[in-house]
């Protein structure tokens, strides 16, 4: 506190135990006389005046006209003020308007001033000093009376003092009863000196003739652990007598008369009369239990929403952002610091209409909850879907006070959804180009796709060119998926309209005009393998081309042979001025089968590298000569799948047979 220097009646208020007793204290405290000069505030004033919002200059000034006349004992907060009771201000007003009155006129300026104070309940409006000093006490205590009992006892206390008299505890002990805190007085023995009423209330315990090295005990006194008990010569009182100060020790206490436990708040100084030595020390400290209890919940929230992964932002009324958590920051790009005071329109894609927004603020400012999916834009200026839910919180008048918003990043859920649809439209057209059953005039064909996926690359065809010629390819296409889809819905787009839109088709040409195709259409990283066979039912020869597929097999009937014929180029779609040329071998012959597959059938195998094979696939076509083509290749993809056994199969599986039908048979 700061006081005057001389002046007798002021002696008590430079008393180290009243100065020390009021300095720290959480009550706010002024004492004035008529002079200017004797004009006494403690910390808790100051810091209540300079941080009050509406403390303008003017506003200050009238402040201080007010401690200029009296005492005030501050508790509560203003609604208008933010942080100073509305009495204050009103009746600092009041006074103000009376400044220009004479000295001798202070008490008719106190009489004024109470008679449209409401809020003021008790009024020392002149007491005289032994040295003929008048001093006014006024004592404005709207939430806390005991606020009004300092101020009354702090009046006669000023009164009653004689210049040069000590001030004695007991004395002291009924202007500190009326503070909210717990205050101990100890001399340079230990000895409790002063033990306010509310020291014992908290502490459950009064005074006891202890030792100082017992505190702990006594009082059960604990370290934040709540087991650990404190070591008595680093309480706050002990080391305030060692001449140390202390601020904010948190300790918890449990003792026999307090079994439930409280956590405390105190600071300690050391009390000095002019010696080196301290004369004793003072304990001031708070019960902070329910804060302690409800900062601990805070912290919990706090580190729940700091560690969730969905993104939560906290807006005011007005809707300006609060906070964000981490998860916000990585989900959108800003941090906390980018956006703060901004509003969510940081966000905005254009990708909602006004009507979406109206709808949305139409609940919110309903009071009620709104939930949807959101498509925003990040930092970098990309877009995000979040299934969002914004809650308006009300204050207990009902009003708005922030707005909080849950969003869960559902981008990769979207675009899953987006991809099954569009897989699911891709796999309905691909369906239509399978041909559930291929039937060519004299022969026996079938063929059969297992895709790995709900489309696929693979794909086969028969394209009939005239009464008496087809052709018969088989095709893969890198990689899966639905981009493999899109580009075997090209090729067979592609060679399909070649071939009917000429008289006479080699084989070699539509190979290199699809290359052509492909080489501008497909990326550096996709290609295509193609084998196709030019089938002519009166003629005595059969044309085939491939790029870059598995060779084709005829079984001959008659020689019990195998006949392989490759590929004449590398795959589609990579080199560009590629020139592929028709070959030709032996049409087949009644009972002749041909073989043609992809490479998923082949490589198909077990975990240790060998796979299912050319070799194996022909034994299967041989093994079931006598069944139908569609049988062939179902038993052929049966066995490849079962040399597989369970490991996953990461490959399209095709399969095309032809067999020349007996003349009896056709």
């Amino acid at each position: 506190m700061r006081g005057p220097t001389s002046n007798a009646p002021w002696r008590w208020l430079r008393s180290p135990l009243v100065n020390d007793s009021l300095r720290d204290s959480e009550t706010a405290v002024m004492v004035a006389g008529d002079s200017d000069e004797h004009f006494l505030a403690n910390r808790g004033f100051g810091e209540l005046v300079e941080h009050a919002p509406c403390a303008a200059d003017n506003h200050q000034r009238q402040i201080r006209s007010v401690v200029r006349d009296g005492i005030w004992c501050v508790q509560g907060t203003c609604e208008q003020c933010e942080s100073l009771p509305s009495c204050i201000t009103g009746q600092a007003r009041a006074l103000a308007r009376k400044s220009r009155m004479r000295r001798e006129g202070s008490r008719r300026k106190i009489e004024i001033l109470m008679s449209g104070a409401k809020h003021i309940y008790q009024l020392e409006s002149r007491v005289t000093a032994s040295d003929g000093e008048s001093l006014a006490v006024v004592a404005a205590t709207p939430s806390n009376a005991g606020g009004l009992r300092a101020a009354r006892h702090a009046a006669w206390f000023a009164t009653t003092t004689r210049a040069g008299s000590d001030v004695d505890v007991a004395t002291l002990r009924t202007v500190l009863d009326g503070v909210e805190q717990g205050v101990i007085v100890a001399d340079a023995q230990g000895r409790f000196r002063y033990f306010n009423g509310q020291a014992e209330s908290i502490l459950g315990l009064g005074p006891r003739a202890v030792p100082a090295s017992e505190w702990s005990d006594v009082y059960g006194v604990f370290e934040p652990d709540q087991r650990t008990l404190r070591d008595p010569e680093g309480l706050p009182l002990a080391r305030a007598l060692r001449g140390e100060s202390v601020t904010n020790d948190f300790m918890y206490i449990r003792n026999p008369a307090m079994p439930e436990g409280v956590w405390i708040r105190a600071s300690s100084w050391p009390i000095r009369t002019g010696g080196k030595a301290p004369a004793g020390g003072i304990v001031i400290f708070t019960d902070v239990t329910s804060t302690r209890a409800r900062d601990r919940r805070l912290e919990r929230l706090d580190s729940a929403v700091r560690q969730t992964a969905d993104a939560v932002m906290i807006t005011n009324a007005a809707g300006r952002i609060d906070y964000v958590n981490p998860a916000f920051e990585r989900l959108t790009g800003y941090t906390l610091d980018a956006v703060r005071g901004e509003t969510p329109r940081v966000l905005k894609s254009g990708k909602h209409d006004e009507a979406f927004y109206r709808q949305m603020w139409g609940t919110l400012l309903d009071g009620r909850s709104f939930t949807g999916t959101l498509i925003n834009r990040t930092k970098s200026g990309d877009l995000f879907w979040s299934d969002t839910t914004i809650t308006p919180m009300l204050n207990e008048s009902g009003e708005v006070t922030n707005y909080v918003a849950v969003m869960r990043d559902s981008t990769d859920q979207r675009r899953v959804q987006d991809l099954d649809r569009q897989m699911t439209l891709a796999a309905e057209v691909q369906e239509r180009f399978y041909q559930k059953r291929i039937s060519l005039q004299g022969f026996d064909v079938a063929g059969t796709t297992l895709p790995t996926s709900m489309t696929a690359g693979d794909y086969y065809d028969l394209i009939e060119i005239s009464d008496t010629r087809s052709i018969l390819l088989i095709a893969d296409v890198s990689g899966h998926g639905l981009g493999a889809a899109l580009v075997m819905a090209e090729a067979r787009s592609f060679t399909r309209g070649f071939a009917m839109a000429s008289r006479r088709v080699d084989l070699g040409e539509l190979l290199t005009r699809l290359n052509h195709r492909l080489v501008r259409d497909l990326p550096a990283n996709q290609y295509l393998t193609l084998l196709a066979v030019e089938i002519d039912r009166e003629g005595d020869e059969m044309c085939f081309c491939g790029a870059g597929h598995l060779p084709g097999h005829v079984l001959r009937a008659a020689e019990d042979t195998i006949e392989e014929f490759s590929s004449c180029g590398p795959p589609l779609g990579l080199f560009e001025n590629l020139e592929y040329e028709t070959q030709c071998m032996a049409a087949l012959e009644a009972g002749d089968v041909l073989l043609m597959l992809t490479d998923g059938v082949v490589e198909s195998g077990l975990p240790h590298g060998h796979d299912f094979g050319i070799r194996r696939s022909l034994a299967s076509i041989r093994s079931n000569h006598g069944a139908t083509a569609q049988e062939m290749i179902d038993r052929l993809l049966a066995a490849s799948q079962d040399y597989q056994g369970v490991v996953p199969r990461h490959d399209d599986m095709s399969a095309v047979a032809c067999r020349r039908l007996e003349p009896n048979q056709r």
